[in-house]
């Protein structure tokens, strides 16, 4: 499952997915992993790349899930390899 509509990106492939990041609006990086350390790296690597409207989701996609919020199966919607929600 992933957030409806989430652009899914590899931990460790950001940079190669700048492309498909919009800059017209917020983003809200969330991760499946423990924690929300891997998410606030990736919202300030985002920000030192221009992404001004970049945040993190305190608690991460089971916060999100817990809220009842909107979720897809994986491979719907625009889809890479490990969680890393945009």
């Amino acid at each position: 499952m992933k957030v409806k509509g989430a652009l899914r990106v590899p931990d460790d492939g950001l940079d190669q997915h700048l492309a498909e990041i919009p800059r017209d609006r917020p983003i809200i990086v969330y991760s499946t992993c423990p924690g929300d350390e891997p998410s606030l790296r990736a919202v300030r690597f985002l920000q030192q790349q221009g992404w001004n409207d970049a945040h993190f989701l305190i608690g991460g996609f089971n916060k999100y899930c817990e809220a009842g919020l909107p979720v897809e199966e994986v491979g719907v919607g625009n889809t890479s390899k490990k969680l890393r929600g945009l």
